[in-house]
Order: C-alpha cells, then structure tokens, then sequence
C-alpha cells in the first residue's frame, strides 16, 4: 500500500515487467483500512491478505491487459464494499471541489465548517483542501494538453484558473514533475 502523495512519482520496471495495481481515489484507503498510510507499506495485518494474494495468483494466470482489468474490476466489486467508505461531508466536499474553482463555496454547499472540512481532508487525505484543489487542476490541465496539442498555454492557464502561465508553470513542475510545453512535446509523439 503506497501512501497519498501530492505529486507524480516515476517507477522503473525491468523490460519484460509486468504492473497490476488498484488506485484508489485519495482517502478511500482509510475508509477500507481504518488508517492512512504516510509511507508505504505491505499489508501483512490486513484482513483482505488472503483476498490479496488470491488476485495476485489470478491475474498472473491471465493473459492479455484488457483480461487483467476486467479481472481486477470484478474482484473489487465481490471484495470491497465501497458504499459509506468516504463519510458524507467529505464526499459532498470532493464533489464541490471537483465542480467549482472556489473553496470559499465549500462551507456554503456542506454542513460543516471550514475547519471542520480541513480536519476531514488531513484525516482522510493526508492533506489540505487547498492541495487537492491544486492538484485536481493540473490534473484537467493535463487531460485539455493531451487532447488539444495545439493549445496556447497562456489561455490555457487563465481558462483553468491559474494567475498566469508561469503559475501554471510552477504548478506542473511541483505536482506532476513535467512543465506543460514538454508534457504536450511528449504526448505529441506519441
């Protein structure tokens, strides 16, 4: 189990390797668990370990990528109860968050207050409100860049809300480890 983290990480695999992962939307391990992870960690006290283990065995005897999600999607619906993971509160918050550009409209949309919502997300998500906004945006920057290459980044920062492109910037590098120009220059060669 691999802790929340607020910016992008690069793995390297041996050619030939083989990745079969579940990434849960930030917080929901908590919900499962019982506690957030700060580092990683392997689940040897973990009630699902059998369950664990039962899907490593089945998804090395399946062949084909496609296959292994289909795979990976059932066993998640038969093992893990996903309804009430995430208490309400916290749930309407990643909603709004998810809806609106402001965080200020979030103790307006949700009966708590905003310190209240900011204990939920340190609980939960190991961080603030703010952070995650942030995040959220690079990450719809991101996904604009990757389907509209010929985008003019100085547009593209104030339509998504940052001050200005060098913000947008500062934003990429931090979080997703790639400024914007070379993240397009890369899914462009793709």
């Amino acid at each position: 189990m691999l802790p929340v983290s607020q910016r992008a990480h690069s793995i390297t695999l041996p050619q030939g390797s083989q990745l079969a992962g579940i990434r849960f939307h930030p917080g929901i391990s908590f919900g499962i668990f019982g506690h957030r992870y700060d580092k990683p960690a392997a689940l040897t006290d973990c009630t699902l370990l059998f369950e664990f283990q039962a899907l490593a065995h089945h998804l090395s005897n399946t062949l084909g990528h496609h296959a292994r999600i289909v795979v990976l999607y059932k066993w998640l619906n038969r093992v893990i109860d996903f309804s009430g993971v995430i208490p309400t509160p916290l749930s309407l918050a990643l909603n709004v968050m998810s809806d609106t550009q402001s965080l200020s409209l979030l103790s307006r949309d949700i009966p708590l207050s905003q310190r209240q919502i900011e204990r939920q997300f340190q609980k939960w998500m190991g961080m603030t409100p703010k952070q995650y906004q942030r995040i959220l945006r690079v990450k719809k920057t991101l996904h604009f860049l990757k389907h509209n290459l010929d985008t003019d980044l100085v547009e593209l920062a104030h339509d998504n809300g940052f001050s200005d492109q060098a913000h947008m910037t500062r934003e990429f590098k931090q979080i997703a480890k790639i400024t914007p120009g070379r993240y397009s220059k890369l899914v462009a060669r793709r």
